[in-house]
């Protein structure tokens, strides 16, 4: 993925025995069949350290991590979001979930401290699946079904597919830029992309929003909030690659709270969202490789 460091070549420094209930004379046979030079053996070959990371780890029990796309030192922490409130869902994810409730751009992994999850996407198809997730949010989400079986994710990158929406997701990210990649199944002429900015779960709460249409193809925007992180303020510049042919903009008491994006004759093709952490458009440039 773009931008990550790779290290092409692993060698096995040092050997870590566990030996349990045995004899002296098993111990031997084991250190002897596990000696450095048999080990070294086996990674003698170009091996990509990468691909022993699995992010789904720590995303059950109480790990509290999440699994979606970031960098060393990133900005930028583009996950999924189940939309429940609760400890085990203090990072925003806990693999046992059967739903998700969006995409959004400021995670925390394994601190125990449920906030952040500024500025969050979702696609859509058709009619929108409201359902009530916990006791602590009175109105219900707009969420769709996934399976873990359609879902992957690797260092810098994340995969799913919408059951709900006919909708396959992957997301990248830079140190300042997230990239979502919609691919909207073929049966379906529209699409729409929910921004919510007043999506907030656990310690986090919404003060202010504020949104601008610059074109059809550009918003901006920020969502002030408190929580574990007083005063946090994220700023967002948005670019789409297919143009908007209409929007709705709803409001909740003074701030704006979520806004549909409408996506025109996708038709199988994809919808790429660049969001930068920004005040205007002078963000990194991201491309899928």
């Amino acid at each position: 993925m773009n931008q990550i460091l790779k290290t092409t070549t692993i060698k096995l420094l040092s050997l870590f025995i566990l030996v349990g209930c045995g004899t002296a004379e098993d111990t031997t046979k084991l250190s002897t069949q596990l000696t450095k030079d048999n080990v070294e053996k086996k990674f003698t070959t170009t091996t990509d350290v990468l691909d022993f990371v699995d992010p789904f780890i720590g995303t059950d029990g109480k790990g509290k991590t999440y699994p979606g796309a970031t960098q060393p030192y990133g900005m930028v922490q583009l996950s999924p979001d189940n939309g429940r409130n609760g400890w085990d869902w203090i990072s925003g994810y806990f693999y046992p979930d059967t739903v998700l409730a969006g995409f959004s751009h400021t995670h925390l992994s394994g601190t125990g401290a449920g906030d952040l999850y500024d500025i969050s996407f979702m696609p859509i198809t058709g009619e929108p699946r409201f359902e009530k997730l916990d006791d602590v949010k009175k109105t219900a989400t707009i969420v769709s079904s996934f399976s873990h079986e359609n879902e992957q994710a690797s260092p810098g990158y994340y995969q799913v597919y919408l059951d709900d929406y006919n909708v396959n997701v992957e997301l990248t990210a830079s140190l300042r830029t997230g990239v979502q990649k919609y691919t909207f199944d073929k049966q379906h002429q529209t699409g729409q992309v929910k921004l919510d900015l007043d999506y907030s779960r656990n310690w986090d709460s919404t003060v202010e929003t504020e949104l601008t249409i610059i074109n059809d193809r550009t918003i901006a925007g920020y969502r002030k909030s408190t929580g574990w992180a007083k005063d946090q303020r994220v700023y967002f510049y948005t670019v789409f690659s297919e143009p908007m042919v209409s929007k709705r903009i709803l409001l909740n008491g003074e701030p704006i709270r979520s806004c549909l994006m409408f996506a025109s004759q996708l038709n199988g093709q994809e919808l790429v969202t660049i969001e930068g952490l920004s005040k205007d458009k002078n963000f990194e440039k991201v491309s899928w490789q």
